[in-house]
């Protein structure tokens, strides 16, 4: 925030005495917060800027629920995923919308003359999986059956033998059904150590 001198602001002339410095001086403070108020007003008329007053507008427009405990960084790639619809779309736009939302880390496999395609999210957590439904059912073309799938990979150091050692992998695979079905998997014991599977399938 710049800091407000209105004394500096008066002619020169007006400067040089001691009332009108004692009266600009008492007033630089309400300024700045006026200052203040203004430089967050900014912020938050844009997506990219906005803090959490600003995203929950744009969440309540876009019809958007985020997750509990969510970061501004997530929000606004839910927020921008929908603003940055357009009513043509392409293959470019789409692997453009996965960068955006995954920083890079997916692949996607097609076979167009069969209509199918398959998208692989290498790396993030569940609140991607809202973003991917809504990618599949406004942007992907019905025509095309879509497979998608977030594979997260966590590896674990230290000997197998090792009691503390264990490994845990997530499976989230969504259909192009979007009737839920979830189960989850087992937990099992080996020589110690533990793994542990989870698959979400929606």
């Amino acid at each position: 925030m710049r800091p407000v001198n209105l004394i500096a602001r008066l002619p020169t002339l007006m400067q040089e005495y001691d009332e009108i410095i004692k009266i600009t001086n008492s007033q630089n403070p309400e300024f700045d917060l006026v200052w203040a108020v203004e430089e967050w007003m900014r912020r938050n008329l844009y997506i990219i800027t906005a803090e959490e007053y600003g995203l929950r507008r744009y969440e309540k427009l876009l019809s958007i629920t985020p997750l509990p405990g969510e970061s501004f960084a997530a929000r606004r790639n839910h927020i921008l995923l929908r603003w940055n619809t357009q009513t043509v779309y392409t293959f470019r736009f789409l692997i453009g919308l996965l960068e955006m939302l995954t920083g890079g880390n997916f692949e996607v496999n097609t076979n167009f003359t069969e209509y199918e395609m398959e998208i692989i999210v290498l790396s993030g957590g569940s609140s991607i999986i809202q973003d991917l439904a809504y990618i599949k059912r406004h942007i992907i073309p019905a025509n095309i059956a879509t497979t998608s799938r977030i594979e997260i990979r966590i590896n674990a150091e230290g000997l197998l033998a090792v009691a503390a050692t264990h490994s845990i992998t997530r499976h989230y695979t969504i259909t192009q059904d979007f009737n839920a079905e979830i189960s989850i998997g087992s937990r099992t014991g080996l020589g110690g150590s533990s793994v542990r599977v989870t698959h979400y399938e929606i």
